[in-house]
């Protein structure tokens, strides 16, 4: 009489049958530090993070985001600036 093999689940292994991969936990992991760096930063700040990794703006976000450049840039240089949106000339490939 020969016996069936022993499972990870009979083993004690809490991970079988969940199907829980590497990338899922590194994606899991970077969701979170991204989360807890959002959390302790400035409002400011946020939306800095989010402009630079969110390329389109569209209408009334886009105008809040030019309108508060100009005033950092006349706040840290003394001068009055006009910042621009110009989208990308026609044929362009990004």
């Amino acid at each position: 009489m020969s016996k069936a093999p022993i499972t990870s689940a009979e083993k004690g292994n809490c991970h079988a049958g969940k199907g829980v991969t590497r990338r899922d936990f590194l994606t899991g992991v970077g969701v979170a530090a991204v989360s807890a760096f959002l959390a302790r930063c400035t409002p400011a700040a946020r939306e800095e993070f989010f402009q630079q990794h969110f390329k389109e703006l569209q209408g009334e976000e886009l105008e809040k985001v030019l309108a508060r450049m100009e005033t950092e840039y006349e706040t840290t240089y003394g001068k009055p600036f006009a910042v621009e949106a110009n989208p990308a000339l026609e044929e362009t490939l990004f």
